[in-house]
């Protein structure tokens, strides 16, 4: 009939690290589907799940195993044939609840199936001892009524030593089948014995897990609020999904959008690249225009006192225009007595001309 799917729930993955024992490395991308499944042809119960055509977790459940809920979302166990420890991290706590009881349950079932099993081997061994001992105590009894009669005559115990000889043939098929349900015992206490070892390991394992669990608890609260932004992303890809879009068309648009978003942060990195260059250059400039300004000042401080000079030599040049205008007048006055003078000399001269 195949496997049977008993229960599903939806979690992310974790392994734990084979080389330091105290992280967690993820499994799955996301949030995948974990089913329990029932192989009633071998009757065992085995934890699957799959993502992207490839199996993450296919642990067969041993009633040795237990989940362990080490926060309020997050549960382990160890897979003793694998030789490993996985850990799931829900969505809630009633998630994680759901499936620690279901875990219970079928671990249960298990322990049941496998004493069911104990119980029907050591059933027909038992079965085969005591037809063994049956058998022998009816040998022994007509092995006691052959010896009576072959006390009485001898033409009975010459025809009962055929049926002595059977029931010795008899006993000795009952021996072999008595030493072989013997063995079976055997091999029934080793396999107890080795599972009694493999539980004592398993509890070594698990309180190794149980004392990283704490410092496993800090990464897992950082992981938190990234699976809430995560769950977000995911609540709006359902809610996509179920407006009917096209998951394909989807992920060509994320790609593509993953590509802008690479080609845009290549131009930022080359618009930052000609930034820096700007700000050495911007840096020169302002050291060329912290020089600058000191000549300015310097500039300013000798125009200053060059506007005072100035000032005090536009004074003496006025002091010296109105000395020069007053010069002019003294000179026009002077002129104007010469030629006064020279007036009344050529009066003079010519009377004494008109004289002579």
């Amino acid at each position: 009939m195949g496997e049977i799917p008993i229960f599903t729930s939806k979690a992310h993955v974790f392994i734990i690290d084979q080389v330091s024992k105290r992280s967690w490395i993820p499994a799955s991308k996301s949030a995948v589907l974990v089913n329990f499944f029932f192989d009633s042809s071998r009757n065992s119960f085995r934890v699957i799940s799959v993502e992207e055509s490839k199996a993450i977790i296919n642990s067969t459940l041993l009633p040795e195993m237990s989940f362990i809920k080490t926060s309020a979302k997050f549960g382990q166990w160890v897979d003793i044939q694998a030789g490993t420890v996985y850990g799931l991290g829900f969505a809630s706590e009633s998630s994680l609840n759901r499936f620690s009881e279901q875990f219970e349950n079928i671990r249960e079932r298990a322990k049941l199936l496998l004493e069911q099993g104990i119980v029907s081997r050591t059933s027909e061994a038992s079965k085969s001892g005591c037809a063994h001992h049956s058998q022998r105590a009816v040998l022994n009894h007509d092995a006691d009524d052959i010896l009576s009669s072959n006390s009485d005559e001898s033409q009975s115990t010459a025809h009962g030593l055929p049926d002595l000889k059977s029931l010795k043939l008899d006993n000795d098929k009952l021996k072999i089948a008595l030493s072989q349900s013997s063995t079976t015992t055997r091999k029934l206490e080793l396999e107890i014995h080795s599972l009694k070892m493999t539980n004592k390991q398993v509890i070594n394992t698990l309180q190794e897990s149980l004392s990283n669990a704490n410092q496993l608890h800090g990464e897992l609260m950082a992981c938190t609020e990234d699976n809430e932004k995560l769950k977000i992303k995911i609540a709006d890809l359902e809610s996509e999904n179920s407006k009917g879009i096209d998951t394909r068309q989807k992920n060509t648009d994320l790609r593509k959008t993953i590509e802008q978003l690479r080609n845009e942060n290549a131009e930022k990195c080359k618009e930052c690249i000609t930034l820096q260059q700007r700000i050495g250059v911007l840096n020169v400039i302002e050291k060329q225009h912290t020089e600058c300004a000191a000549r300015i000042k310097k500039s300013n401080e000798e125009n200053y006192l060059l506007k005072e000079k100035i000032s005090a030599l536009e004074n003496d040049l006025k002091d010296l225009i109105e000395e020069r205008n007053k010069v002019k007048m003294e000179i026009k006055q002077y002129l104007k007595q010469v030629s006064e003078h020279a007036c009344s000399l050529t009066q003079i001269s010519e009377m004494l001309q008109t004289a002579v």
